[in-house]
């Protein structure tokens, strides 16, 4: 008889099977069969020992299919779970109680070795949905080479809120925030040498006599050290306070040495240098002239070559303060390449790793931190803006934050806690800016729907964090804040809601899109409502903490993104009010108050842009935020309304408690005219109303040719850098490729 034959003979026949319906809870326990006795309440062995028969447990599940159909099964949800949720810890059923009361998802009580699978039911269509991308096209630079610009940047996201306003324009543009490449070589100097005190006092421009020609020998004016002395403190007094790359003790200790000694100190540092005295220049000039700065950056370029090649602290800071500044001249482009190569340094040294052994005191290994978090922090922003892939990938970090009691910083620069608070807030933007490209290529199903999408979860993530928030770093007490600790705190805030928004808008985007195109309501009308909810709150709050930023005096428009999170939030709080519109449920008086605010944060950037220091990529950003104003103004004002002046609403007194803490009616309601004219020569239309290729326009020659490509806003010196690019500089030659060609006219903008 074979084992077949046997088997079947052991079987039961169905109709005679006894299996128990319902096993109470302390047969389950003892494992054994529950007898149940007809009209009985109890079974057999609780009727025998007096016990409570109680049903409360599941019943138990049979395994359906083969160990390695279950097996598959699981691997598979697992890899989903960790791709949405990266850091999940799924190696216990205790890790993953934990991950889903994280998520705030009730989670059934199981015990380890208890719980099978259910049977699976079997799909109606097991095609593989595929999800239609839009053709995307590279946009070009100044140059007329290709970027590759990412459909949830910044510069789209304005591109199609311009649409929805009535502005239409072509397929693809040339970013003027990546500036050009001239080849005309002034004042290189050789990277042989360590420059000395007396080469980088030396003024670049000749006396008058020398310029006459009545002089046939030149030697150089030397400016005072106390001007050096005084930039390197407005540096460290304005700029490294936003941007904490340098420790200053260390560096005034290597700044003593090198005046009296300037071999003792390496290229990489002189280049620091270089870069503190031309970032502080933004904040104080104190009398230099433009070509003293323009000399200051011809010696950066000679260095950086070097400095690439070299893998160390002083390298990554060098690399970091020079992008900063061509970030603020218009050359965002180059930002990015020197910011990834400082990104490739600090990984390649190990500043990603807390269990890298640092040789040294224990301020190198704090140094080590801040400037991780601080690279990192940076770099993020930009990933933010340009929507392309990060070179950091935050999962693989597990550097902390740094001590500020060690570091010097915690009493006198930011409140006790800060650099904590504000590291975990930077690790929820690095994974915000994963889930970009998804929120941009089909925001109707990643934004709220859904307990486990991408957007639900980090905005989880954001909530708690702005929940567990101390006091001091709250908003509620910052009326007793210290001084020099409001601007801190107000861009903690505001860096919370870019975030917020950042995750949100390209689903509210979305849907009034739909809504202009009289498109069928979804099935989604609920989520979309509250993503529209939160958008529009945190675009809304964004804005009235800028103007408070103002207010009291911390708003810096020369070396930092205050600029860039005004453009972001002005977006944004245009997209709430084109909502509010199309949903008929605001009142005039709540549209009224959001318009003011608008034009409030129109009016703040025009009275900086009367500071001839400030750079060409926030005066780019300027120009937008006014453009703007004036489209919502023409879409969405009353047609009664009053003209004011410009100026009429910036300098209006208003309690820190109302402008910060309270909804929208603490807003003035009165309407104000919108900015029709800068004097900067930007108009409404200059952007976007090229219509016909123009050779003059894709490789400009000079600034004439072009109106809006022409010479840098208000005589930026940025424009008259001579910068090559990076393969230039490595390579040695002055051809690189040639343009490339995407087949498309093209038109000028400025916002991204």
């Amino acid at each position: 008889m074979t084992a077949t034959t046997k088997k079947s003979d052991r079987r039961v026949p169905p109709e005679q099977r006894k299996r128990t319906e319902h096993s109470c809870d302390r047969c389950k326990t003892r494992k054994q069969k529950c007898n149940r006795i007809p009209d009985q309440a109890r079974c057999e062995h609780c009727e025998r020992f007096n016990y409570k028969c109680a049903v409360t447990r599941p019943r138990k599940q049979r395994l359906y299919g083969s160990a390695e159909h279950v097996r598959a099964r699981m691997v598979l949800l697992e890899v989903l779970v960790k791709g949405l949720i990266p850091d999940a810890d799924l190696s216990s059923f205790e890790s993953m109680r934990e991950v889903g009361e994280s998520l705030g998802i009730p989670m059934p009580e199981i015990e380890e070795g208890e719980y099978h699978a259910p049977q699976p039911e079997p799909s109606q269509n097991n095609e593989v949905v595929r999800v239609e991308r839009k053709q995307q096209h590279l946009v070009q630079d100044q140059q007329g080479q290709g970027q590759y610009i990412g459909p949830a940047s910044s510069y789209f996201f304005q591109l199609k809120l311009r649409t929805l306003l009535g502005r239409h324009q072509e397929r693809i543009c040339q970013m003027l925030l990546f500036g050009r490449n001239p080849t005309d070589e002034t004042l290189r100097p050789s990277a042989i040498e360590v420059l000395t005190e007396s080469e980088i006092r030396a003024v670049a421009r000749p006396p008058q006599s020398y310029a006459n020609g009545n002089s046939m020998s030149y030697i150089p004016a030397l400016l005072d050290s106390s001007v050096i002395d005084g930039l390197v403190r407005s540096y460290f007094e304005h700029v490294n306070v936003d941007f904490p790359v340098l420790h200053e003790a260390s560096f005034l200790e290597n700044y003593d040495r090198w005046r009296f000694a300037p071999q003792a100190v390496d290229r990489a540092w002189v280049c620091t240098l270089l870069c503190v005295l031309i970032l502080g220049r933004r904040i104080n000039p104190l009398g230099t002239a433009e070509t003293q700065q323009q000399k200051w950056w011809t010696h950066v370029e000679s260095l950086l070559p070097s400095i690439i090649f070299t893998s160390s602290i002083q390298s990554i800071q060098a690399l970091m303060l020079a992008a900063l500044h061509l970030h603020n001249t218009n050359h965002r482009d180059v930002c990015w390449t020197l910011t990834g190569a400082a990104a490739r340094i600090a990984v390649a040294i190990g500043l990603h790793r807390d269990d890298i052994v640092c040789e040294g005191p224990r301020l190198a290994r704090e140094l080590r931190r801040l400037l991780w978090w601080t690279l990192y922090s940076f770099e993020q922003i930009q990933v933010s803006s340009h929507d392309r892939p990060s070179a950091l990938d935050g999962t693989m970090c597990s550097t902390s934050s740094p001590h500020e009691r060690l570091l010097g910083v915690g009493s006198s620069l930011w409140p006790p806690n800060y650099t904590l608070w504000s590291t975990r807030l930077t690790s929820i933007l690095g994974f915000a800016c994963r889930a970009l490209p998804t929120a941009a290529s089909d925001p109707e199903h990643t934004g709220l729907s859904g307990l486990l999408s991408p957007a639900a979860g980090l905005l989880r993530d954001l909530t708690r964090w702005h929940a567990s928030l101390p006091q001091h770093l709250s908003l509620n007490v910052f009326d007793t804040l210290p001084d020099s600790f409001k601007r801190p705190v107000l861009l903690l805030h505001i860096q919370y809601h870019y975030t917020v928004s950042l995750l949100t808008r390209h689903s509210l985007m979305q849907h009034l899109a739909s809504l202009s195109q009289q498109s069928t309501s979804d099935g989604n009308e609920e989520e979309i409502e509250l993503t529209a909810k939160v958008c529009c709150e945190s675009g809304r709050k964004s804005c009235e903490l800028l103007v408070q930023l103002h207010k009291c005096g911390k708003f810096n428009a020369v070396t930092w993104w205050d600029v860039y999170f005004v453009y972001s939030s002005t977006l944004v709080l245009a997209l709430g009010l084109m909502w509010d519109r199309a949903q008929q449920r605001s009142d005039r008086t709540t549209i009224d108050a959001s318009l003011a605010l608008l034009h409030s944060c129109a009016a703040i950037v025009v009275n900086h842009s009367s500071n001839p220091m400030v750079p060409g990529t926030m005066r780019r950003w300027i120009g937008m935020i006014c453009d703007l104003d004036v489209l919502v103004h023409e879409k969405l004002a009353p047609s009664h309304q009053v003209v004011q002046s410009v100026q009429s609403d910036v300098n209006a007194s208003s309690s820190v408690a109302n402008a910060i803490v309270e909804l929208v009616p603490s807003m003035p309601t009165e309407t104000y005219a919108p900015i029709h004219d800068l004097g900067v020569a930007m108009q409404p239309s200059a952007e976007l109303s090229v219509s016909h290729l123009d050779s003059a326009l894709i490789v400009p020659n000079d600034g004439s040719s072009n109106p809006t490509m022409g010479m840098p806003f208000m005589n930026d010196e940025g424009g008259f850098y001579s910068w090559d690019s990076i393969g230039c500089m490595l390579l040695g030659t002055d051809t690189l490729n040639a343009p490339m060609n995407c087949n498309m006219a093209f038109f000028t903008d400025t916002g991204h």
